[in-house]
């Protein structure tokens, strides 16, 4: 007979003593075992789900700081939100960049969040030059750079870096700055993913005596092909535009904003125009200015164009319609406006917009009405269904002496005939109040 073991006789023993004495509680714990430590709960929704609902906290930073310390799980979506887009500045009136810098050695997981990146650089604080961050930054796809009308400067040791600056920028954005050599196409060919570009009062210092496109130009070419597919000048170099159109990007643009203040020569905007061909979609274009560009009016080849915003038609009543050389000669100043719509040969247009501004008492009989109203009717006939607006914004303190909105509905009697929409907003500087008239 076998004997029962002592582990079996005390478990026996225990189980008899708890039928007749009541065991306290603490006594009762240690006999079972501790309990396991359980781990911490992650939400129960999917985290695309958590995603949804705190991307609507986008813009109240400390909701989204309270997220991420109530929950672990939440630290990645709010680093995500919170550094999605970063605008930064190093002026004498503003100086987050460097704080940003000092973040970004204590917490270098941080680049990876950030996709967009504004950056702001006064000369007068700190040196007109590329961010010493951006080799960190590696996943900028949205990349601007302002820095103020500094004097651009690159140093050798930059320029041989230059393409761990770039490489995962799509839409590069340079504004009020100063080239010189050719530092400014060197910096487009080390991006090989760019897509968009955006140039807005970039100036570059070269001889007036040289040609616009010279072999030093044509030398510099990415190591990549490069697909511009929207592209943004405003009074660019010539020669940016020279080497655009000839150099080794490839012009396949859907949207193409021009403007000119007539500080730099246009003499490539045609070939700009017949570069980017049917591929173009949006067009945006404004001459301001004294000078006419009428003869860079060649759209010819967009033949799949939808939309046309003729944007700063700006009618100052102080400008002189003369120009004493010595003999009067008129200024043509408008007549890029009906030269654009003139040339328009697309069977796809949907939309055209008229920007107009009214200061000093100009008066809107300036422009030639008949000539708009004829091509206007013309492609309405041709579109079908094509969407005509006219934004008409007074500065002047004083109101408009008569109706704006019927007195551009006066002027488009034919178009009123033909198929499709008018419509015509007002507004005037010191007023909050809007005007708005369509037809029919």
């Amino acid at each position: 007979m076998r004997r029962p073991r002592f582990s079996r006789l005390l478990r026996s023993f225990r189980r008899l003593v708890r039928r007749v004495v009541p065991v306290p509680q603490k006594r009762a714990r240690a006999w079972t075992a501790a309990p396991r430590a359980q781990p911490a709960r992650t939400p129960a929704l999917p985290p695309e789900v958590w995603e949804r609902i705190l991307t609507n906290l986008w813009d109240d930073r400390h909701a989204l700081a309270a997220c991420a310390l109530t929950c672990r799980a939440f630290l990645p979506v709010v680093r995500r939100l919170v550094f999605r887009a970063v605008r930064v500045a190093h002026t004498p009136a503003r100086a987050d960049y460097p704080p940003f810098v000092h973040l970004l050695h204590e917490s270098p997981h941080v680049a990876l969040s950030v996709r967009e990146l504004a950056v702001t650089i006064d000369p007068e604080a700190a040196r007109t030059e590329l961010p010493a961050i951006l080799p960190r930054l590696h996943e900028v796809e949205r990349l601007t750079l302002n820095f103020a009308g500094g004097m651009f400067e690159m140093t050798d040791d930059t320029r041989d870096k230059l393409t761990t600056y770039f490489h995962s920028v799509k839409r590069l954005r340079l504004e009020n700055v100063r080239f010189d050599g050719t530092d400014l196409l060197q910096i487009l060919c080390a991006c090989p993913r760019l897509a968009e570009l955006s140039l807005l009062a970039v100036r570059w210092r070269r001889s007036s005596l040289l040609p616009t496109y010279t072999s030093d130009l044509a030398a510099i070419v990415p190591p990549e092909t490069v697909v511009l597919d929207e592209l943004i000048l405003r009074s660019p170099p010539p020669q940016v535009v020279a080497w655009l159109v000839k150099g080794p990007f490839q012009l396949n643009l859907r949207k193409l904003e021009l403007i000119w203040d007539g500080s730099a020569d246009a003499k490539y905007v045609p070939s700009l125009f017949k570069a980017a061909g049917a591929s173009l979609r949006d067009l945006t274009i404004a001459f301001p200015g004294w000078f006419s560009f009428s003869e860079a009016m060649n759209l010819s080849q967009n033949t799949r164009l939808s939309g046309l915003f003729l944007d700063k038609i700006r009618i100052d009543g102080a400008q002189p319609r003369y120009l004493y050389v010595p003999d009067p000669v008129q200024l043509r100043t408008y007549e890029w406006v009906p030269a654009a719509l003139a040339h328009v040969h697309s069977l796809h247009l949907q939309q055209v917009h008229f920007s107009v501004e009214l200061c000093n008492g100009g008066d809107l009989d300036v422009l030639d009405w008949a000539r708009i109203d004829d091509i206007l009717a013309r492609l309405a006939r041709a579109a079908g269904q094509l969407i005509t607006t006219f934004h008409v914004l007074n500065t002047d303190y004083a109101p408009a002496k008569c109706d704006i909105v019927d007195a551009v509905m006066y002027r488009l009697p034919r178009l009123r005939e033909a198929l499709g929409r008018l419509g015509v907003v007002y507004r005037h500087v010191s007023s909050a109040r809007v005007e708005e008239g369509w037809f029919p």
